[in-house]
């Protein structure tokens, strides 16, 4: 009975003691500054329309984003929620690595149709079916569909344009 109880005091304490250990790499690592911003942007059709200089700016003025910030003071999710919103952007991860590193991977969506109404407003429609606005310094190279169209498109309600 004595080593059964001798055993279950061992394991608890290792368990314990682990926990700890856990906590206190977690405190550490968010104490740590951040070295550095690395972006990871997938175009599959060539056009960019996000680019690692615009989503570099963007992040200083929405999240603090920069080299020297502690990383506890960023807001890792709210990142990945705001670059996501992006009407360019599919898919957004963002996430720290044992440096202090913050990684961003961006999927970019991909533009199949260009839409004019007869109100002579213009924007692309991706291949998931999202609407996005049309940039006029980097036209996509695709179909043109216009005419008597009834949807339209408010630029304004985009939250980021390049």
């Amino acid at each position: 009975m004595k080593k059964r109880a001798l055993l279950i005091l061992v394991w608890t304490s290792l368990v314990m003691i682990l926990l700890l250990a856990l906590s206190v790499a977690l405190k550490v690592h968010q104490q740590r500054p951040c070295s550095g911003i690395e972006i990871s942007i997938n175009r599959q059709d060539g056009d960019d329309f996000v680019t690692v200089e615009n989503l570099l700016a963007w992040l200083g003025v929405i999240n603090n984003a920069k080299e020297g910030v502690p990383i506890e003071s960023i807001n890792i999710h709210e990142l990945e929620q705001q670059i996501a919103r992006n009407p360019y952007v599919q898919k957004a991860a963002v996430y720290t690595d044992l440096k202090g590193t913050i990684h961003i991977d961006v999927v970019q969506r991909i533009p199949v149709v260009r839409v004019q109404n007869s109100l002579k407003v213009q924007w692309y429609i991706s291949d998931d079916g999202h609407m996005m606005p049309v940039n006029p310094g980097k036209p996509a190279n695709v179909l043109m569909a216009c005419g008597n169209i009834p949807d339209y498109y408010i630029p304004e309600m985009c939250l980021m344009l390049p």
